[in-house]
């Protein structure tokens, strides 16, 4: 067990923490003043505006209040540079009283004082560091243009890997003549290329892609999504294979904690991993019939290898605040993870909860080009695809390893939907980025639907089993 899993999940939670620790170094130490002047262009051209929140805004969304978040983070230091990089500096915030945005420009044009500032202990702002090295060279329109650039092409990839893939099976007469990038593919083509358009289509890129709150944490998303699709997730236990697998889900959990803003990263991750452990539960590769355990365990680790990267940054972050500024560091964090839960708040939990379903489906709907239509029939599609691809999965009285895999799908929709839940308040508050994580439920129910009626199993896997 130590060294299958814990030694290599160890390993990428420590590279991840470098990472992170070098990102806020870097935010610290470079010059304020190439940073400045992109941000003094960005007001003067009405890039950026004092307002935090602009409903008629269609180039840049209706909020900017988490880019001015990032880009005060970015800017703002103290005289402690040991400080600084154990928490980021932002302007003091009081609602109906002033705009974070407004903050940020007075901060660049005639400064803060002392006062007007205060620290921000709860994230780990990766995005600090990453900006503060962008804006030393390139204006604040061109950082949000190569995020946007990016993002769409890595959601592009995933789509154009499925396109690919549809034709390899046809040149797959061994597994030995396999070659090239369609070799690595581990699910069936036409899975990617509805997760590549759906995303493309419907996550509202546009809007959250250029973001430089939300840019990077999408592009980490895709990127882990595209990982997923080339890799074995059910390689032998002791192989080289599973063992860089645990490590790089461990990895990759520690970045989604220094990028996640409570904004929908953790639990499209989760949901992803659930989605891809299934599809390829369903493929078996075995000459022998597989147990359950067999396809749910090697699930379970990997889950686990993210989420113990994630939660160890977190709590690295954190640990390292509180030595650095005392106990009011875990009190701030806890009285601010119970607001968000809806602990402390008046309204009763089951109308709370109704309330943030609401907003999250309110809002999704802007996701399929403002067309309630669309919305509609997109949801209405999807469990017509859920309901018959169940009955169709349960009916034909399937193996062992089928049915772990049918489970995690199911796992796999419930997730964003489960986070809507438990984190009520902050969906409610924040439906206006939570909704278009509704666009993971609906991939999940289609690729129930597809699983459950496609006509014949992939060529490929039919190769794996024989070779």
């Amino acid at each position: 067990m130590g060294k299958t899993f814990l030694k290599p999940v160890m390993w990428g939670t420590l590279l991840a923490a470098l990472v992170w620790l070098a990102l806020s170094v870097l935010a610290v130490l470079v010059p304020r003043e190439p940073i400045r002047t992109h941000l003094e262009e960005a007001f003067a051209s009405g890039s950026l505006t004092d307002d935090d929140h602009s409903p008629a805004d269609r180039v840049r969304g209706v909020s900017q209040f988490n880019d001015c978040v990032i880009l005060s983070t970015a800017y703002l230091r103290s005289p402690s540079a040991f400080e600084d990089v154990a928490s980021a500096l932002w302007p003091i915030y009081i609602k109906n009283q002033n705009t974070i945005c407004g903050e940020l420009h007075k901060a660049v044009t005639t400064g803060l004082a002392p006062d007007q500032m205060t620290r921000y202990h709860r994230y780990l702002f990766g995005q600090r560091g990453l900006v503060a090295a962008l804006l030393q060279f390139f204006s604040l329109d061109t950082v949000r243009s190569v995020l946007l650039l990016l993002n769409h092409a890595m959601a592009a990839a995933i789509l154009l890997l499925g396109l690919v893939a549809l034709r390899a099976p046809a040149k797959f007469e061994t597994a030995a003549k396999t070659r090239g990038i369609a070799a690595r593919v581990r699910v069936p083509a036409p899975i990617l290329i509805l997760i590549g358009g759906m995303l493309l289509c419907f996550y509202s890129l546009m809007y959250f892609g250029q973001s430089v709150a939300h840019g990077p944490a999408d592009l980490l998303l895709t990127m882990f999504i595209f990982y997923l699709a080339t890799r074995d997730l059910y390689s032998p236990p002791v192989s080289s294979d599973r063992i860089g697998i645990l490590c790089t889900l461990a990895f990759i959990g520690g970045l989604t904690a220094m990028f996640e803003l409570l904004s929908g990263g953790l639990p499209m991750s989760v949901a992803a991993m659930l989605a891809f452990y299934g599809l390829q539960a369903f493929q078996v590769q075995s000459p022998r019939p597989v147990t359950w355990q067999e396809r749910v365990f090697p699930a379970l680790q990997g889950i686990g290898a993210f989420m113990i990267g994630f939660v160890l940054l977190v709590a690295l972050k954190i640990g390292g605040a509180i030595a650095v500024f005392g106990g009011e560091v875990l009190d701030d964090f806890n009285n601010q993870l119970l607001y968000r839960l809806g602990a402390e708040d008046a309204t009763p939990r089951t109308r709370l909860t109704v309330q943030a379903f609401r907003a999250a489906l309110h809002q999704t709907v802007p996701l399929f080009w403002g067309s309630k239509m669309l919305a509609g029939a997109a949801l209405l599609g999807a469990a017509i695809c859920l309901l018959l691809g169940s009955l169709r999965i349960v009916r034909g009285r399937p193996s062992a390893a089928a049915l772990a895999g049918y489970g995690m799908l199911i796992l796999s929709i419930l997730a964003v939907p489960v986070w809507y839940a438990v984190f009520a308040q902050h969906t409610v508050r924040h439906a206006w980025f939570m909704g278009r994580l509704m666009v993971w439920p609906i991939i999940g129910c289609l690729l129930v639907g597809y699983l459950a009626f496609r006509s014949a199993p992939d060529p490929r896997e039919q190769i794996r089993s024989v070779g």
